[in-house]
């Protein structure tokens, strides 16, 4: 249950960030969204850890 909702949430996650490359075409965006990206895996694997 808890991997299904981590698979979605990267799901989610990726097809903001590709939506947002294709919409703005910027590299701040993509940057920043990847951040975004890395921070949220970092966090469940923290949470999954607990």
């Amino acid at each position: 249950m808890s991997q299904n909702c981590v698979f979605r949430t990267i799901a989610i996650l990726s097809v903001m960030t590709f939506t947002s490359l294709m919409f703005t075409g910027s590299l701040m965006t993509t940057v920043v969204s990847s951040t975004a990206i890395v921070l949220t895996l970092a966090l469940i694997h923290q949470l999954r850890k607990a």
